[in-house]
């Protein structure tokens, strides 16, 4: 979601728009997304990662992670014929969206445990997950998502972005699933309005 500059024009990325607002608030932004990134990705790169300077006076920081997971692994139950659409269970599915969203919790207390010792300033913002229009079948795995951020946000630490609530055009998209240079737009938008 945040990575999206391949899928959009130069200048046009979620970072692109990021920097024009931040830069209109007195805010910087650093980006480490990746594109496609999963849950066992994040975790490396918390692990792996270097707190310099700069990043050690930020004020927050902002994930955007579980989308990748959650389609993908839902994806994967389909495409190996475990289950035909006609059987298809949710509890089949909210089982495995039970493990990912643990481990997404477990990410969030390692991030916490290592930014909060060197700047127990930082507050850490969630984006929850949009509904993209390639994956309607998965709206219900998505909803349950967004429904666990937003129960879980006070007891593990973290404030919930909501960009569902603007990414509901079809021109928000790209490939029906990416944010184009308006979702992007709009997405930052939240972003800068929540952290700056």
């Amino acid at each position: 979601m945040l990575n999206n500059a391949r899928y959009v024009g130069v200048g046009e990325s979620v970072l692109d728009y990021l920097q024009l607002f931040g830069k209109k608030n007195s805010c910087n932004y650093v980006m480490l997304a990746k594109d496609g990134a999963r849950l066992s990705d994040a975790f490396q790169q918390v692990d792996g990662f270097e707190i310099t300077p700069s990043i050690s006076n930020g004020d927050c920081i902002v994930i955007s992670i579980g989308g990748n997971d959650l389609l993908a692994g839902a994806t994967n139950i389909l495409s190996e014929n475990i289950l035909s659409e006609n059987i298809l269970s949710e509890n089949i599915l909210s089982e495995d969206a039970e493990t990912l969203f643990q481990r997404f919790l477990d990410l969030v207390k390692s991030i916490h445990v290592k930014f909060d010792s060197t700047n127990n300033k930082t507050q850490l913002f969630v984006l929850n997950l949009y509904y993209p229009a390639a994956k309607p079948r998965f709206h219900g795995r998505i909803r349950q998502w967004n429904a666990w951020l937003d129960e879980h946000a006070s007891s593990a630490g973290y404030t919930v972005i909501h960009t569902d609530s603007v990414i509901t055009a079809d021109s928000d998209l790209c490939y029906k699933i990416e944010p184009s240079a308006q979702g992007g737009e709009k997405i930052a938008g939240l972003i800068v309005g929540a952290t700056c």
